[in-house]
Parts: structure tokens; sequence; C-alpha cells
């Protein structure tokens, strides 16, 4: 995702488009999110992008790069772009890095996202705040419910992060 240009941000006008969609469920923040493959058209002669499968997973402020689980790049087949060192409650280990495209409820599409595949018992991904940072984050408790809403904002289809909708506002 490439962030706006100064000049860019001061041309936002009613070309701005507003994705959102807002999840509650009883005690977590699970969500339904689908991930492919990342589909490079360019290096493929005229093939269909991979299909993209629904999963489960939380919001998660702590982790600063979107996880997925092991188990989910298996079924995807992603190649290992690389490896990294991430830290986490139990030491520091080394895991597979990989690409992917999110495609977030409200058709908030992020195409190559660089992710991290781990353990992770139970759900199949922890949204990072490599996403999170990119939109406006409400998240309410009421009555043993979690009521989570995610917006992004675009322009010309590439990402505007909030800060520049406020700055551009004032």
């Amino acid at each position: 995702m490439r962030d706006i240009s100064n000049q860019e941000r001061d041309s936002l006008s009613p070309e701005l488009e507003v994705r959102s969609f807002t999840a509650t469920a009883q005690v977590s923040q699970a969500t339904q999110i689908q991930f492919s493959a990342s589909f490079w058209p360019s290096q493929v002669n005229h093939a269909p992008s991979p299909p993209e499968l629904a999963h489960i997973g939380i919001f998660d402020t702590g982790a600063t790069c979107t996880v997925i689980s092991r188990q989910l790049a298996d079924d995807l087949r992603l190649p290992i772009v690389d490896r990294c060192l991430v830290g986490t409650a139990g030491g520091t280990v080394e895991q597979s890095v990989h690409y992917v495209d999110v495609r977030l409820p409200s058709g908030i599409f992020i195409p190559t996202l660089r992710v991290v595949a781990a353990p992770l018992p139970g759900m199949d991904f922890l949204l990072g705040m490599d996403i999170i940072s990119k939109g406006d984050t409400l998240l309410v408790s009421r009555q043993g419910f979690m009521v989570l809403t995610f917006t992004m904002y675009f322009h010309h289809g590439r990402v505007v992060p909030p800060n520049d909708i406020l700055l551009a506002s004032s």
C-alpha cells in the first residue's frame, strides 16, 4: 500500500472513497477475512487469479505485522519469500515470510501484503498494526459483546491514512 503525497492529499474531494465494516462477537473481536496467494498478472500469462479462502481471526493491536497460521500458508501453497525472527510470549523464533492478498469485509482489498506464518492455535490469522494503522478502528464493549468497526479511506484506489484526512480537512 502506498500512502498519498501531500499534493494528492490537498486535492482530496468527493473522490475520497470510504469503506467500513462492523463485526459483532461475544467476548472476542473475531471476524471473517478472505486470503489468497498474491496474484502478479505480469508474471503469469492470462492465468486466473487464485481462489480466496475465508478464515476467522482477530484484530491484534499488539502484533506489529499480520500473522497467518502455518496451516493457512500451506492451504494457499504460499512460497516462502524470506525468513524472520519473531518475538512471542515464548521467546524469539524464526518464521517464514509470505505475500498474500487480503480482502476485508465491504470490499476493502489489500494486495501483496507481507505476512509471517506461525503457529496460531485455534485461529487462522492475527490482523496486525500493518493494516490496522492504515484505517480507523472503533471498539465498543456492551453487555458481553464486542463491536468492532474498521474504516479505510481510498483516493483513486490508493490508501489514504486517517491522519491525512484530518490534515486535509483542517
